[in-house]
């Protein structure tokens, strides 16, 4: 064959670079399928939506555990965790939410909106540093309006003076009405809200009378609380109430408070140590004053009842040194008539129950002449002498009123 005319069979500079621009094409082709709005760009796409979706079922998660707790009373003051008691001494915990603290036993107290737990000389606590639920938690209002008014929380149901929980360590505070004898400090007869709360349960005097508790404010002789049923029901679902730490006193007396026949009704309500006692009042009007003290808050404030009063009895029986000391005269140690807080009868940071004054309630006593219910000890400053005990019941006149009658205010979440 003519070397001349021999066929090339290699690739052309021309397929050449067809081929190369071909496979240009196909790589920009490719890496814009896995890149940009392509592959990566859905896979990461896909990985920030299941992100958002785990997110969304987290929280959705947590606020329905939430809500279970709320519902199931073991989280009566909000959805947070119950802060530690020696993190929460001696400073207002929240503006606007009831808040749960936790001794070290792992009894609960629920602290008011605007209030401090109290750790100082006055509380007597047995360990200063560590209070404990039943050493009587004393809380104090930072709020201007009622000037560091106080408060003990009485601690209702299963309490415990141990880590352990046991048998032995677990006290029970049962929530109801009473009578004791007046020298034993025995429980002669009970009002339990077992036997219904939101009926007129009454107990007896010992002879035709006999003391009841209303369930709802109206027109009559003798003056009934806010509302006994929400009282009962926010006492049995949050674990206790507040009941005042003094009676009550008036802020804006600069001398003992004198007057005649429910005059003097101008005063300044304050629950706070060292205050003239504010005395000199109708029943009606001692209600008003408890009842007006705090509005429009996360908590309610009421003339004590019969509940509240005898719930204290058997809390301070229970938990303090002296079991019988809260019923009976022997013990009454007020000395003098004298201002709030003044005598020694301080048990469990109460004061001022077993004497200085009577106390207005919103009990009722069947007797038409005397439809109001007074409770408590008390001094009488013209004969020097110290009267009846911390559970004496005594009818009075709804157009009464003394030196020797004053009230004390309760709150309830």
């Amino acid at each position: 064959m003519n070397p001349k005319f021999k066929r090339n069979k290699g690739i052309t500079l021309i397929a050449l670079i067809i081929t190369i621009i071909v496979l240009l094409i196909l790589a920009i082709v490719a890496i814009r399928a896995v890149t940009g709005d392509g592959i990566l760009a859905h896979a990461k796409n896909a990985r920030d939506k299941w992100g958002e979706a785990t997110a969304e079922e987290e929280a959705m998660l947590g606020n329905l555990t939430n809500y279970i707790t709320d519902q199931s009373g073991n989280n009566p003051a909000t959805g947070d965790q119950p802060i530690p008691m020696k993190e929460a001494q001696n400073k207002k915990l929240s503006d606007t939410e009831n808040k749960k603290v936790e001794d070290e036993y792992g009894n609960i107290v629920v602290v008011p909106a605007g209030f401090k737990i109290v750790v100082d000389d006055t509380t007597k606590y047995a360990e200063a540093e560590n209070p404990h639920i039943t050493d009587g938690i004393v809380i104090e209002d930072e709020s201007a309006g009622n000037q560091g008014s106080q408060f003990v929380w009485v601690p209702v149901g299963e309490i415990y003076t141990s880590k352990e929980h046991t048998e032995e360590s677990k006290k029970t505070i049962t929530f109801g009405r009473y009578s004791w004898s007046g020298s034993t400090g025995t429980v002669k007869q009970s009002a339990e809200v077992g036997g219904g709360f939101e009926k007129e349960v009454s107990i007896t005097s010992g002879g035709s009378y006999n003391y009841t508790e209303k369930l709802q404010n109206s027109e009559s002789k003798n003056v009934k609380a806010k509302d006994i049923v929400e009282f009962c029901t926010s006492v049995t679902t949050n674990g206790g109430y507040y009941i005042g730490r003094y009676e009550a006193g008036d802020s804006s007396a600069t001398q003992e408070r004198t007057g005649s026949s429910g005059t003097s009704t101008e005063g300044t309500l304050v629950c706070k140590k060292g205050q003239y006692v504010y005395n000199w009042i109708l029943q009606k009007d001692a209600s008003a004053k408890c009842q007006e003290m705090y509005t429009g808050k996360s908590f309610t404030s009421d003339l004590v009842n019969s509940y509240a009063w005898d719930t204290a009895i058997e809390f301070i029986q229970q938990c303090g040194t002296e079991y019988d000391a809260s019923t009976y005269a022997s013990l009454n140690k007020s000395t003098k008539f004298g201002k709030t807080g003044e005598n020694k009868d301080q048990y469990r940071n109460i004061n001022d129950m077993s004497g200085n004054a009577r106390e207005c309630t919103t009990e009722a006593y069947s007797n038409d002449s005397y439809p109001c219910i007074s409770r408590g000890g008390y001094y009488i400053t013209p004969n020097g002498r110290a009267g009846t005990y911390t559970s004496d019941h005594c009818g009075i006149s709804p157009s009464l009123s003394s030196s020797s009658y004053s009230f004390r205010p309760l709150l309830y979440l």
